[in-house]
């Protein structure tokens, strides 16, 4: 791999990274903070992003996935601890969803 798609990689797998820690934040709030919702600006927010949000929660796993089996299934990779992040928001969803 030359060093103009290695730095193009990282610069992906850091993107991924970054958008699984907001998913995570953005559940995180949503669930564990409900009277966030009773600010109108928080609301129009939280409303607008909520569509994007289910999408990433699909299309972020399938990324990490994907860059951690190109980098080889390598365990120091961003990308696996992109798709650990990932893992945490699906349970923690599926968990707050269901009690």
């Amino acid at each position: 791999m030359d060093s103009t798609s290695h730095i193009m990689m990282r610069k992906v797998e850091t993107f991924g990274l970054v958008m699984s820690v907001l998913l995570l934040i953005y559940w995180g709030l949503v669930f564990l903070w409900p009277s966030l919702f009773e600010f109108t600006i928080t609301d129009v927010i939280f409303e607008m992003l909520w569509v994007l949000m289910m999408l990433l929660i699909v299309l972020a796993p399938v990324l990490s996935v994907t860059l951690w089996i190109w980098r080889k299934m390598n365990v120091k990779s961003i990308s696996f601890y992109s798709l650990l992040i990932n893992l945490i928001t699906i349970i923690f969803l599926v968990v707050e969803a269901t009690s």
